[in-house]
């Protein structure tokens, strides 16, 4: 309907004003760059899928097609002009035609009224192609307090300083500006803040599900593996814009799709080169392959000056966790424990390389490196974890009672976290103490209910105890949750136990 309408002379001005304002950044949100061209650069209603040539040349064939009714006059532009050329410039700059997206803000920087959106555009073009000191001078003319804060976190968030872009975006409103939402989010995430990051995405969300958000909730759940939450392979062809690659490419370099990952970042990458976030991902998809010269070459055009950062070790980590190389995997997130020893990221690998490959070196490694910690509030979140894993390698999970003192401090330290409830729930099933366990089970679930696994505890717990009712309506809450392989399979294993028992009755 809009393409037809666009396509209409007969129509009054300010509609076709108000279409091109309004339409390409609207669809930009959704995830539709591609056909937010047609709206961005107007034609005569006619689809460009399959011409010829790379993105420049297809907008210049644009161009060259715009009715007479969609041309600019001659002149300074007028407001509706201006928010026009402003979602046009989001369009390119979200497709990586960063240098058509700078013409069209040019005309705007000098403009009271717009010129701080123009100026954060130009931003981001610069922020496209690698160009931190570009970014750098743009964002001191930006006067909007919020704007230029947003400027600065975008910068931190693609050095890789994640703790810094969070401190800047906690106090700037991010609700009509879903790149800062998404900057917000995965700072948060990889500050270790996951659930922070997803209530950031919820409440963002609002009565509008965005699809412009649903890779990065997806990004963010695989990481964390609690399940492909966002993911709709539907949507995987329709998503266009470099964001939403990178976080569906990411995604899958997390789920172990390296072919998927490798498609989507170098969709990216062909569109823009020196992208700082790009490359720092393709960099750890090529060391992952063990293609080191190229990670290499990655790492270079990234922002980042560390190869060897945290957050590379522990995928490195997980790595060596799948291969089997327990000691490898060890020795690595020791080294990303010296560079971070807060990472609770970090003590989670660790403590899954003690407890598949020695759980008697974990148990006399754990406590010796607890004692590097303090006592202070900022210490608390990893000790919690290095005692959850304690009782993990001194027998939780098969019910041994003298594991249980360090799940016992864990809550001490940390307070109700979802991670140490669930542990007391595995400590209690293993033990055959089925309300105490489907206590603690629910209460992890009242916290965080998104958690395939713990649904999946429940239904076994009270499948066991008899409540048949309650077990199905768990099993049934872990499938739509998405769950990882291995929970899927041994939830429909219990699917087939209670319909067999329900035949029978």
């Amino acid at each position: 309907y809009l393409k037809a309408a666009g396509a209409d002379p007969a129509r009054d001005g300010r509609f076709f004003r108000k279409l091109q304002w309004v339409a390409p950044r609207v669809l930009v949100d959704l995830g539709r760059a591609e056909q937010a061209i047609s709206f961005a650069i107007p034609f005569d209603g006619n689809s460009t899928e399959g011409e010829e040539g790379d993105l420049s040349e297809r907008i210049e064939a644009l161009e060259s097609r715009r009715p007479v009714h969609f041309r600019p006059p001659s002149g300074d532009p007028d407001k509706y002009e201006a928010k026009a050329l402003l979602s046009r410039a989001r369009v390119l700059n979200a497709l990586g035609a960063t240098e058509w997206a700078r013409q069209s803000v040019e005309p705007l920087i000098q403009m009271e009224g717009v010129r701080d959106r123009a100026y954060f555009e130009l931003l981001w073009s610069h922020l496209v192609e690698g160009d931190g000191q570009g970014a750098q001078a743009v964002i001191g003319e930006v006067e909007d307090g919020s704007l230029a804060r947003g400027g600065r976190a975008l910068i931190a968030y693609l050095e890789g300083d994640y703790a810094e872009a969070y401190a800047i975006l906690d106090d700037v409103d991010v609700s009509k500006e879903p790149r800062l939402v998404r900057a917000k989010t995965l700072a948060l995430h990889a500050d270790g803040r996951g659930r922070h990051a997803i209530a950031t995405l919820d409440t963002f969300g609002g009565g509008l599900d965005m699809l412009s958000l649903l890779p990065v909730r997806e990004r963010v759940f695989a990481r964390s593996d609690s399940g492909a939450d966002g993911e709709d392979p539907e949507q995987d062809e329709k998503i266009s814009g470099l964001n939403f690659h990178i976080d569906r490419g990411t995604a899958k370099l997390w789920r172990r799709d390296l072919t998927t990952a490798e498609r989507h970042l170098s969709a990216v990458l062909e569109a823009a080169p020196n992208h700082p976030e790009a490359n720092w991902k393709m960099g750890i998809l090529r060391r992952v392959q063990g293609r080191e010269a190229e990670a290499r070459e990655h790492f270079r055009n990234a922002w980042r000056g560390d190869e060897d950062s945290t957050e590379l070790l522990i995928e490195a980590g997980r790595v060596q966790l799948e291969a089997g190389e327990y000691e490898r995997a060890r020795q690595i997130y020791l080294r990303a424990l010296l560079r971070d020893r807060r990472n609770v990221e970090a003590i989670e690998g660790l403590g899954k390389a003690y407890e598949a490959g020695n759980p008697a070196r974990g148990r006399r490694d754990l406590p010796d490196l607890l004692r590097n910690y303090t006592t202070t509030a900022g210490d608390a979140p990893a000790r919690a974890e290095l005692n959850r894993w304690s009782a993990i390698v001194h027998g939780s999970r098969e019910g041994e009672e003298e594991a249980f003192r360090f799940l016992e401090a864990a809550r001490d330290i940390g307070g109700d976290r979802v991670s140490v409830l669930a542990e007391k729930g595995r400590y209690f099933e293993a033990r055959g103490e089925w309300k105490e366990a489907r206590q603690h089970y629910g209460t992890a679930l009242r916290i965080n209910p998104t958690v395939p696994e713990i649904h999946l505890a429940i239904a076994r717990v009270t499948e066991t105890m008899g409540q048949s009712e309650a077990a199905r309506e768990h099993l049934e809450q872990a499938m739509r949750l998405r769950p990882v392989a291995e929970v899927r399979q041994e939830a429909e294993a219990l699917k087939r136990k209670l319909d067999e028992v329900a035949e029978g009755d």
